[in-house]
């Protein structure tokens, strides 16, 4: 026994290092030797020969049994010790994110237009500046939210909002109009997904029919005869929700590229080369493609204005309203009290509505339904599809190049077909390659007691690299079917085939496929 300590005794102190911290926070172990007028000697680890460092580099030196055997302020004196101070305060300032505690603003330490000493406050991280409720500055960050085709979504919002204030005439300064934004900024701090970072705004517009509007961007809609209609604060929430819900999983863009290939148009094929070529020296071809191009988002946009959004859309924006208001504690009995209420108007009084959200009777009776006839499945153990490269022969989490986690579960009945449920599954996914980009095509599930294979579509998903993002999904599946397919993907029993594609992705364009456009060979494991 003796044996061993002195064993264990010798071995921590061959081990045993002195540490050197330099002024920028680098470190050295090693064996500190001495302090000269001019600089600390310091026998660094695998260093033959032992290193001379300026008093003004070293932080400090703390020797292997924790005692300090030199700090700069004990090394300096007079005149360069205010100097080092200054110094080190300058880079402390210049290293950290530097709040104005008067505007709640948080800037880069770097720059020149920092807030006066007295009304600053330091952060060593942007997440600590925000959690002590400041913002980022819009001079000193990019604030525009990093997603494929966001130029052209502000393009495409920009003829929408057109088109819709020339049809309807917008009441700035309505009365209604602050406690309905209240309700919106209460939603959008409580929205249980990441939020996308889009600049959310209620507009209010003149006109009789109840009716809503979301258009990409954040933009949101009421109508005055909607507010006349309604009379508690969690109607209002869900409509304003299911709006807020249209702009998250960006209908907008979605409603005009399906659009778009209904019609077999080659102009959008231009959102893949960007917009605006005329301002950046684009040659007459391209030219013409964005001329044509623009033509094509105003026609949408008319169209747009008076159709609104596919039942599928509508669906989708109702699912994650229920599931937004559901988190806060809200029944789904209390929740269809708005539809309802329009259903009701619509056929007592035979008046149809146009557009939107609320469009026909017939819709509303089947939205209803599904609200009431529905289940919100939080998962207690996380659904995790791995997606693997098929020469890796394990199938563990850290080797998987992308993690789709489902952590809820939505099922009820089809809004659309009246023979058919439908599964959401809702949750994130990530981007484990820091070095490549990544489209995925079609999820196709199968499991046991379920003759199809049914298949679902991450409508417009690809993901940058080392990045991560929420994900939902719906699979429509007929009704003595859906039970089992939800039974296995609670359990996990069930087998996943997919599709993915490298990619290159710009910050706010369009995504682009690699120059072979072969899918990669990947296998899939479930957790």
């Amino acid at each position: 026994m003796k044996k061993i300590l002195l064993i264990i005794t010798l071995f921590g102190s061959i081990n045993a290092q002195d540490v050197l911290t330099t002024i920028s926070g680098s470190q050295a172990n090693g064996k500190f030797i001495e302090v000269t007028e001019t600089h600390v000697v310091f026998q660094q680890v695998g260093v033959a020969v032992p290193s001379k460092i300026p008093l003004m580099s070293v932080a400090r030196v703390v020797l292997s049994n924790g005692d300090v055997a030199f700090t700069i302020e004990e090394g300096l004196k007079g005149e360069i010790k205010e100097k080092y101070k200054k110094i080190v305060e300058q880079i402390r300032i210049s290293s950290s994110f530097n709040g104005n505690k008067i505007s709640k603003i948080y800037h880069l330490g770097t720059v020149n237009h920092l807030p006066l000493e007295i009304n600053r406050k330091l952060f060593s991280s942007e997440i600590e500046a925000k959690n002590g409720g400041y913002r980022p500055c819009s001079a000193c960050f990019d604030l525009r939210p990093s997603i494929p085709d966001y130029y052209f979504e502000k393009q495409l919002a920009a003829g929408v909002n057109s088109s819709l204030r020339y049809n309807y005439e917008v009441i700035y300064e309505h009365s209604e109009l602050p406690r309905v934004q209240t309700r919106l900024n209460r939603l959008i701090n409580q929205w249980t997904e990441t939020l996308k970072g889009y600049d959310y705004r209620i507009l209010i517009v003149k006109d009789e029919s109840p009716n809503a509007f979301a258009v990409a961007g954040g933009n949101i809609y009421l109508t005055t005869g909607l507010l006349e209609m309604i009379e508690d604060d969690t109607e209002l929430d869900f409509i304003i929700a299911h709006e807020i819900a249209h702009v998250e999983r960006r209908h907008t863009l979605r409603e005009f590229k399906e659009t778009q290939k209904r019609a077999n148009l080659a102009a959008v094929a231009a959102i893949l080369i960007g917009v605006g070529v005329a301002a950046t020296g684009g040659g007459a071809q391209d030219v013409a493609v964005a001329t044509q191009l623009t033509a094509v988002i105003a026609d949408f946009s008319n169209q747009f204005a008076l159709k609104g959004f596919s039942r599928e859309m509508e669906q989708e924006a109702d699912i994650f309203a229920q599931l937004q208001l559901s988190q806060m504690g809200i029944q789904k009995e209390k929740i269809i009290f708005a539809l309802d209420k329009l259903a009701t108007h619509t056929s007592k009084l035979e008046i149809p509505l146009t557009a939107n959200a609320f469009s026909d009777h017939p819709g509303l009776s089947s939205r209803i339904n599904q609200i009431l006839n529905s289940e919100i499945i939080n998962l207690e153990k996380p659904r995790k599809i791995l997606i693997v490269k098929r020469n890796v022969k394990a199938n563990k989490e850290e080797d998987a190049i992308i993690n789709i986690t489902i952590r809820l579960l939505f099922k009820g009945p089809s809004s659309n077909k009246s023979d058919e449920d439908i599964i959401t599954l809702i949750g994130e996914i990530i981007n484990n390659d820091k070095y490549n980009s990544y489209q995925i095509g079609n999820l196709k599930l199968g499991a046991l007691g379920i003759a199809d294979i049914v298949s679902t579509t991450i409508k417009d998903f690809s993901i940058s690299k080392g990045s991560k993002m929420d994900f939902a999904t719906t699979i429509s599946i007929n009704k003595d079917k859906s039970d089992k397919l939800l039974d296995a993907l609670k359990s996990g029993q069930i087998n996943v085939v997919t599709s993915v594609s490298k990619v290159s992705i710009k910050p706010g364009e369009g995504v682009k496929k690699s120059w072979n456009n072969q899918p990669l060979k990947v296998s899939t494991f479930i957790q």
